[in-house]
C-alpha cells in the first residue's frame, strides 16, 4: 500500500508539473496576437507561415486546388500546415484573426507537454519512476523550451512525433515487433512535417544493423522497407510534389535551404563554433551541462561498440553527437531551434548515464544541473520577451499610416525592407497588401521572371506600390546598396529617422 501510495504521490506531481507548464505556455501564447506585430514576431516566421494556412482557406472558398496545396514551404512539408489549418479553420471562416494566430501557437504548446509525457514513459521505462521528474524539471529549465512551445513553428511538433518514435523504439528493444513498425510510422509523421528529420536517419539505420546483426540480408530488407514507408509517406502528405510545378518548387526550396546553411540565410560571414555554443549555452544548457553531455554521450558511444548489451540510449548518443558535429561544423547559422530534438537525446542519455553509473548520487547530481541552470536565468525573460513584439516595438514606425493615409488604396502592396512594422489595418489593408523581404534585399523582388518576385502567399509577380526601408540595426553601407536598387524605379516620398518610404514611378 505505502508503494502505491508513493507512486500515486508520483503521478499526482508528473500531471501538475505538466498542467502548470501548459497553463503557463498558454498565457504566453495569448500576447501580441496582432496580425502586424508578426511581421517582427520570431523574424517573420509566423508572419509567413500564417500566409500559408491563409492560401489554405483560399484554395478552399476559391476552389483553387493550386492555393490549397501551395503554401509556399514545401520543405516543411504539407501536413504540418494542414493540420494547423484543420485546427483553426472555423476562425477564419468566421475572420477572427486572433484565433487563428493563437491556435498554431497553442499546438506547439501541447506538442511540447506530449513530449515531455512521452519523454517520461520512455525514463520511467528503463529506470524507476521517483527519479523522472526531475530530469522533466531540467527540460522545462531550457530557454528554448519555451521559446519553441510558444511560436507558430514546426519544431516541436515534429520533435514529439520523433520522441514518440523513439518510445516506441525503445519497447520494442530490438526484436522488430509491432513496436518497431508503429515507431517507423510516427517517424514518418515526423518526416512529413519538417525534412531536417533527416539529420536522425542514423537513429533508425544503426538500430536495425544492430537488431539484425546475425541476418545481413533481412537487416537489408527490412532497412529499405523502413525508408520506403517514410519516403512514400511524406510524398503521400505531400501530393503537390507530384505536381511538376510542386516538385520544382520543392527541389528550388531544398537548393535554397542548403545554400542558406552556407551564407547564413543571405545574411554572409561565417558563423563560428564559439557563437554556436553560445548560442545553446542561451538558449539550452550552460556550459557545464554541454560538456557533461558531451562527455557521457562520447562514453555511450565507446559502450555501444564493446558491450554485447546493446542499448537504444548509446544509439541515441551516437546521433547526437553526430548531429551536433554536422550543426556546428557544417551549417553555418546559430539558429536556436535547429538544436531542439539533437539536445533532447543528449538528455536521454545523460539521464540513462547518471542513472547506470551514479544512481546513488542521482537525486544530487540532478538537483545540481537543474540549480546551475540559474546561471541562465538572466537570459531567460529577454529571450522570451523578443520571441514576440508588442505595439510598443512599432513606435519608430508609428508615422507610417499616417504618411500614406491618402496614398494607398485597398489594391496598394507594400513591400518592407528590414526590421519594420506598422498598423496597416488603420489603412484598411490587409496580410495580402503586405510583403517582407526575407535576407538581403536584391533585384529579384522587383524582377518579373525570379522566383522571389512571388512571395509565399502570391503566386506570380506582383507589382509593389511603396518600399518602406527601415534604418535600424543596418550599416551605412547596406542601406546604400539598398539605395541604389530602388532609385531606378522609386521616387523617395519621406526620410525619416529610423525609415524611408518610397512610392513606384508610374
Amino acid at each position: 500500500m505505502g508503494l502505491k501510495k508513493k507512486y500515486y504521490f508520483l503521478n499526482i506531481t508528473i500531471i501538475l508539473i505538466c498542467l502548470v507548464t501548459l497553463v503557463l505556455l498558454s498565457i504566453l501564447c495569448a500576447q501580441n496576437l496582432n496580425l502586424h506585430t508578426l511581421i517582427l514576431t520570431n523574424g517573420g516566421d509566423e508572419w509567413a507561415f500564417h500566409g500559408s494556412l491563409s492560401r489554405i482557406h483560399k484554395g478552399i472558398v476559391n476552389q483553387d486546388l493550386r492555393l490549397f496545396f501551395g503554401t509556399g514551404f514545401f520543405n516543411y512539408g504539407y501536413l504540418y500546415f494542414f493540420f494547423n489549418y484543420a485546427l483553426s479553420s472555423i476562425f477564419f471562416f468566421l475572420n477572427t484573426i486572433e484565433f487563428t494566430i493563437l491556435v498554431p501557437r497553442l499546438i506547439s504548446t501541447v506538442s511540447a507537454i506530449i513530449s515531455l509525457v512521452f519523454l517520461y514513459k520512455i525514463f520511467i521505462n528503463n529506470q524507476p519512476k521517483k527519479n523522472a521528474p526531475l530530469v522533466l524539471l531540467l527540460i522545462i529549465s531550457m530557454p528554448a523550451f519555451w521559446i519553441n512551445a510558444i511560436i507558430f513553428h514546426p519544431d516541436w511538433l515534429f520533435v514529439c512525433m520523433l520522441i514518440i518514435s523513439i518510445y516506441y523504439l525503445n519497447l520494442d528493444d530490438f526484436k522488430i515487433s509491432k513496436n518497431y513498425w508503429i515507431a517507423i510510422i510516427f517517424f514518418s509523421i515526423a518526416f512529413s512535417i519538417k525534412i531536417q528529420v533527416i539529420i536522425f536517419f542514423p537513429i533508425l539505420l544503426i538500430y536495425q544493423i544492430i537488431a539484425n546483426k546475425l541476418n545481413f540480408i533481412k537487416g537489408i530488407k527490412i532497412i529499405l522497407f523502413s525508408f520506403f514507408i517514410i519516403f512514400v509517406f511524406r510524398l503521400i502528405t505531400n501530393p503537390y510534389l507530384l505536381h511538376p510545378e510542386g516538385f520544382n518548387a520543392f527541389i528550388i526550396g531544398f537548393k535554397a535551404d542548403m545554400v542558406s546553411n552556407k551564407t547564413n540565410h543571405g545574411q554572409g560571414g561565417t558563423i563560428s563554433i564559439f557563437n554556436k555554443i553560445e548560442m545553446i549555452h542561451n538558449n539550452y544548457f550552460n556550459f557545464i551541462i554541454i560538456f557533461i553531455a558531451c562527455i557521457t554521450s562520447l562514453y555511450s558511444v565507446l559502450n555501444l561498440f564493446k558491450s554485447n548489451n546493446q542499448k537504444l540510449t548509446s544509439i541515441l548518443a551516437l546521433n547526437f553527437l553526430l548531429a551536433l558535429i554536422y550543426l556546428l561544423f557544417f551549417v553555418n547559422k546559430s539558429w536556436q531551434h535547429y538544436y531542439l530534438g539533437v539536445i533532447l537525446l543528449a538528455i536521454i542519455n545523460l539521464e540513462n548515464f547518471i542513472f547506470s553509473y551514479l544512481k546513488q548520487y542521482y537525486t544530487l547530481l540532478f538537483s545540481l544541473l537543474i540549480l546551475s541552470q540559474s546561471l541562465n536565468y538572466t537570459v531567460y525573460s529577454t529571450l522570451v520577451k523578443n520571441v514576440f513584439k508588442s505595439d510598443d516595438d512599432i513606435i519608430p514606425f508609428r508615422n507610417i499610416p499616417v504618411l500614406l493615409e491618402k496614398k494607398v488604396s485597398p489594391k496598394s502592396h507594400i513591400l518592407i525592407v528590414g526590421e519594420a512594422s506598422f498598423n496597416f489595418e488603420q489603412l484598411g489593408l490587409s496580410y495580402d497588401n503586405i510583403h517582407l523581404v526575407y535576407g538581403p534585399l536584391n533585384s529579384g523582388y522587383f524582377d518579373k521572371t525570379s522566383q522571389l518576385a512571388s512571395t509565399y502567399h502570391n503566386f506570380g509577380f506582383v507589382e509593389k506600390d511603396f518600399i518602406i526601408l527601415s534604418k535600424l540595426n543596418k550599416s551605412e553601407n547596406l542601406i546604400n546598396e539598398e539605395l541604389a536598387m530602388l532609385k531606378l524605379n522609386y521616387t523617395l516620398l519621406n526620410n525619416e529617422k529610423a525609415f524611408m518610404i518610397f512610392k513606384r514611378n508610374n
